[in-house]
């Protein structure tokens, strides 16, 4: 009996938007801003909302080069005021959104609901998108803008031959991109229009007075940009320049020939299986709109292409063609399912079967962190029975829509289950191992501004390569002088970027305090290795000394016995996890850190 899917209802699409904010927005403020994007991104907002410079970057009140468009909408998301976790990322999860709904919206129009329905749903499940959708990186905003800009070029152009308005729109998001990623936004949207063939006619396109009059208006912007906005970066390629100037052997550079598109398949999952659909010859006789496949097909081929033979580029740069690779599955997958349903249900079942083991395994383990036969050092004792609570619904809500033998689920709600188990049993099984073992920046951050128990706290006993020497806690806590707190001067030739963050106050960086501290202050707070030695201020700690270099690595220890991993219950651990600090180079001293308050004499 042929199998034959059910058009999506809208019951379907409000199950699609559920399980999209558990999956993004409950993890959203879990993990500590990364130092490399995610904290730049966060002091530039900070810097434009405490001194109104939106044009231009700064990393604590110095100018630096870098794209301002992500910037700009974390600003937006704060509301102008301090950013937090929550509207550092959310920019991310908003444009991942807006992609999923252009390339529904796109599916939509050139083939049905259905194809709509599942082109959304290969944008909001993928692994790439639940790599980048939590993270605060203009990739995500790439990647929409230039998806918009080759669906307005198609449908004013190629369909409504209002050229004007076609090379104007994709011409405009095109600007709006290179102020996210700079000069590779005209590359990406450029280099597949090169190899259209008729019925495009691209050639004569792009001589075309509609094209050469908006072309010239986009070159008036970017130079009006970066000649009255000094500073600003253009011709950056970051992660693919900084691959293609490195000396790569020949062994490196074919074995990046065979992982590129390896992890680029993998970071499909779990539409890897379907990514070979719209390239078969034999399924393009149900398309609706050839023509528009073909346009799809040439700008995932070219830019494809390009990067495979570029050494050290990353999968995640063609992130600008996961829209139209959605669009193509989406488009495909109606027939692909009809035609294959026995093997791709066998593999969709091993999956679901997969993930209720690894949720029973977790749910197991937290039962035992729970009952003290596993002790985590430092852990708190309520959240391992939320955590076991939550695998085993997952176990059920697995059983219930896929495993059990009564189910009626359609493929694709059953993907979308299978998806949301695996992101569970993540959320609820690694994301806290993970958190507690890398968050030293996060809650060194915390120690500085007296906020509960500090990780990084002065402690004795340890390693004395890692460990500082024990002082007095402060008798007044930045917490409580956060309200009279107008900025903070950090001495230091590092940012702190991830640890100043979670002090939620300006930040200038200053390299001599005696010249550079200002003298019509009455009260100063400096962040620094030791007190500094301006004599017009009395200076006293408001902050425990930490090491923010300190960093921790996992260790098991199977101690059935021992005094150290006896449970409060008088029960003893079979196994205790623990951190313990990265040992440092013999040479290389730990580094220090604490908030003074100068008061003028």
């Amino acid at each position: 009996m042929l199998y034959i899917e059910r058009q999506p209802s809208t019951r379907s699409v409000v199950l699609l938007i559920v399980l999209t904010l558990v999956m993004y927005l409950g993890c959203l403020t879990i993990h500590e801003l990364r130092a490399s994007d995610e904290a730049l991104h966060a002091a530039f907002a900070q810097d434009m909302v405490a001194s109104g410079r939106f044009l231009q970057t700064h990393l604590q009140g110095r100018p630096v080069r870098a794209f301002p468009l992500y910037s700009w909408l974390v600003v937006l998301c704060s509301g102008f005021q301090t950013p937090t976790t929550l509207s550092v990322r959310l920019p991310a999860v908003l444009a991942l959104l807006g992609l999923s709904l252009l390339c529904g919206l796109i599916a939509r129009r050139l083939q049905s609901a259905f194809a709509g329905a599942v082109a959304a749903a290969v944008v909001l499940t993928s692994l790439a998108s639940f790599r980048i959708g939590c993270r605060a990186q203009s990739e995500i905003l790439h990647a929409l803008l230039l998806t918009a800009a080759w669906a307005a070029w198609y449908y004013y152009g190629q369909q409504g031959k209002k050229w004007y308005r076609a090379w104007g729109i994709a011409l405009g998001l095109v600007f709006v991109a290179v102020l996210a990623v700079g000069a590779k936004a005209l590359f990406f949207f450029y280099f597949p229009l090169l190899f259209l063939h008729r019925p495009f006619n691209i050639f004569h396109r792009l001589q075309g007075p509609a094209h050469v009059f908006t072309f010239t208006l986009l070159l008036l912007l970017l130079g009006t940009w970066l000649y009255v906005i000094p500073g600003q970066p253009f011709l950056s390629w970051n992660t693919i320049m900084a691959g293609a100037s490195e000396s790569e052997s020949g062994t490196r550079f074919f074995s990046h020939l065979v992982s590129f598109p390896i992890k680029s398949i993998v970071y499909l999952l779990p539409w890897a299986f379907f990514f070979w659909s719209p390239f078969c010859l034999a399924l393009r006789q149900f398309e609706n709109d050839s023509n528009a496949c073909n346009y799809m097909r040439t700008i995932i081929f070219c830019n494809v292409f390009a990067l495979w033979l570029l050494p050290g580029a990353s999968p995640l740069l063609l992130l600008p063609v996961f829209g139209a690779m959605a669009i193509l599955i989406g488009v495909h997958f109606e027939i692909v399912i009809r035609r294959y349903q026995h093997v791709l249900i066998g593999i969709l079942h091993a999956g679901a079967w997969l993930a209720f083991a690894l949720a029973a395994a977790g749910t197991a383990f937290w039962c035992l962190v729970t009952t003290g036969l596993i002790s985590i050092d430092d852990f708190s004792r309520r959240w391992p029975v939320f955590f076991a609570v939550a695998l085993l619904i997952t176990m059920l809500l697995l059983w219930t829509q896929i495993l059990a033998p009564g189910s009626k689920r359609t493929f694709r709600s059953s993907i979308l289950w299978c998806v949301f188990a695996f992101r569970l049993v993540v959320m609820f099984l690694y994301y806290p191992l993970d958190n507690w073992l890398h968050d030293s920046r996060r809650a060194t951050g915390l120690a500085l501004a007296g906020l509960g128990q500090p990780l990084l706290e002065p402690v004795t006993g340890v390693d004395p390569d890692t460990a500082l020497p024990p002082e007095p806690p402060p008798a007044t806590t930045f917490h409580q002088l956060r309200r009279d707190i107008p900025r903070i001067y950090l001495h230091s030739n590092d940012f702190y970027q991830v640890e100043t963050f979670y002090l939620h106050k300006p930040i200038v960086n200053i390299s001599n305090p005696v010249h550079e501290l200002p003298t019509d202050e009455a009260t100063l707070y400096v962040l620094s290795a030791r007190s500094p030695a301006v004599p017009t201020h009395n200076w006293e700690p408001i902050s425990p000394a930490v090491d923010p270099k300190l960093r921790y690595r996992l260790q098991l220890c199977f101690r059935p016995g021992s005094t150290h991993t006896q449970q409060p219950s008088g029960r003893q651990s079979l196994l205790a996890i623990q951190r313990v600090p990265e040992r440092r180079h013999p040479d290389a001293p730990p580094a220090r850190l604490q908030l003074f308050r100068g008061s003028r004499r």
